[in-house]
């Protein structure tokens, strides 16, 4: 299920991607549209969201369509 999502495990990995992203390829991202996504995607971005950097968090846009 959704559980393995949040393990530590998995959470220090994500973080640790996302880092070397944003550490390596600071704001090359300009404006980034997530559409017609499943429900689901709505816990992974809730997950993945407080990782990223503020100015990257406000420069993504998710739209997860509801059941």
């Amino acid at each position: 299920g959704m559980g393995i999502l949040f393990d530590s495990t998995v959470k220090k990995m994500v973080r640790q991607i996302i880092n070397t992203d944003q550490d390596n390829y600071p704001e090359t991202l300009g404006q980034m549209f997530i559409i017609n996504t499943p429900s689901f995607f709505k816990s992974i971005w809730t997950f993945i969201k407080p990782l990223l950097a503020g100015t990257t968090q406000h420069k993504i846009k998710a739209n997860c369509v509801p059941n």
